[in-house]
């Protein structure tokens, strides 16, 4: 089977050899005319070919972006149900740990299961402005508001070391 690429190269191909023979001195006029025409009904159905080709591709494409949708309702709804679970097990915990406290019962061996509480850390609480801890003790993060930096570029303004990048060659595809 010819792919959309192999497609694309032979209607390049014709259109070289339609023009080379066009631009020939070599041939007559009729020459031309009925070696271009027999090329150029070539040329119809590989495009013809590579419409179809494409159409088919970009069918594919939605049917791809269809199963991808699919997929990532389904990872939500997995995720929905994960959430509930890691909720569950937190609510369980928190159960046990109540009942082994209210208890006096810090350790508790069971046929399948060895359970036990420890003491946690001390948690640290900042009830102060950032700025007015020591510089030691911040750290602080620089980045670049993109989306400012690139309306500020556009508007004609320059800054060193950033610029726009318009690729000729990137576009985007649209299927409806």
């Amino acid at each position: 089977m010819t792919t959309l690429w192999e497609l694309s190269e032979e209607i390049k191909g014709l259109e070289r050899s339609i023009e080379d023979i066009l631009e020939s001195d070599e041939l007559s006029e009729e020459e031309k005319n009925e070696k271009s025409q027999y090329l150029f009904d070539q040329w119809i159905n590989l495009g013809e070919s590579f419409q179809d080709k494409a159409e088919k591709v970009a069918l594919f494409i939605k049917h791809e972006e269809a199963m991808q949708e699919a997929r990532e309702q389904e990872a939500k709804r997995i995720q929905e149900l994960a959430k509930q679970s890691k909720y569950r097990v937190s609510r369980f915990k928190k159960y046990l740990t109540n009942e082994m406290i209210r208890t006096n019962n810090t350790k508790v061996e069971g046929t399948s299961i060895k359970m036990s509480l420890r003491k946690k850390p001390p948690k640290l609480n900042i009830n102060i402005d950032f700025n007015e801890l020591p510089k030691e003790f911040v750290e602080v993060e620089y980045k670049p508001k993109k989306m400012e930096l690139k309306s500020y570029i556009k508007a004609g303004n320059t800054l060193e070391g950033v610029s726009l990048d318009s690729n000729e060659d990137d576009y985007s595809l649209i299927l409806k």
